[in-house]
């Protein structure tokens, strides 16, 4: 079951604002302010003391700092991404443990730039379908089943890919996850893609049940994300700097 529920329009632009393990930052603000006010050798090192201490205090924050190669008084936040899904699945399990609006900001800019797996059916003609029972089968006779892994199979058909939905009482969820690990034994009944996340949002967002959101990883630290986010998350500028 489904514990997260959706969030509408109104709830999500009144929640609560603060957030308690932001306090104490300044340290990291004055230390940043007192570099631009002077760009000495010691400066640099101060922000990375106020940071180190922060951590050890608990504190919350994600900061990525470039510099600009022809300005080195000017920074570019960016977002750091894991392949595995792991920096993902840390902002989920802090939004959920602390859900003020500004870590449900924070987790929106994360997913403007990853990518999630997504569970899908796969349905073929009826023709394709029983080319490939056949070739299964016969393996089965042989005692070889073993030897259809990596084999590969050529439909004469279109193959439609359909994504799954996952129902909670009246209300329908578009499950993705952040890793294909995360899916669990759920997804031995799917063939899983990975797709970037703006593309989820299109998928869940024309899906004939009318979903009400995405659900990220229903079955451990599930966080729904509502379908009044979507034009929000879209709309976003890029975290990460692409390089040509």
């Amino acid at each position: 079951m489904i514990l997260s529920r959706c969030l509408t329009g109104s709830q999500v632009k009144h929640i609560i604002f603060h957030d308690v393990f932001l306090d104490g930052n300044d340290l990291i603000e004055n230390a940043i302010a007192a570099y631009y006010a002077d760009a000495s050798e010691e400066k640099p090192a101060a922000v990375l003391y106020a940071i180190r201490q922060r951590m050890h205090e608990d504190g919350h924050f994600i900061i990525s700092v470039i510099v600009n190669e022809d300005d080195e008084n000017q920074f570019t936040f960016r977002t750091i991404q894991t392949n595995d899904g792991s920096f993902l699945k840390k902002a989920i399990e802090i939004c959920n443990r602390y859900r003020t609006q500004l870590n449900l900001i924070k987790l929106a800019r994360i997913l403007r730039d990853s990518f999630v797996w997504v569970p899908f059916n796969m349905i073929m003609s009826d023709e394709d379908y029983e080319t490939l029972s056949k070739a299964v089968l016969d393996a089965a006779d042989k005692g070889e089943i073993d030897s259809i892994i990596g084999q590969e199979f050529t439909a004469h058909d279109n193959i439609r890919m359909v994504p799954d939905i996952l129902q909670n009482g009246d209300n329908f969820f578009f499950p993705v996850f952040t890793s294909d690990e995360e899916i669990g034994e759920y997804g031995e009944h799917f063939s899983k893609i990975q797709s970037h996340f703006l593309e989820a949002m299109n998928l869940a967002r024309n899906n004939d049940k009318n979903v009400c959101g995405i659900v990220m990883n229903a079955f451990s630290e599930s966080f729904v994300i509502p379908i009044e986010l979507f034009d929000i998350i879209a709309e976003m500028d890029p975290n990460i700097e692409r390089k040509e």
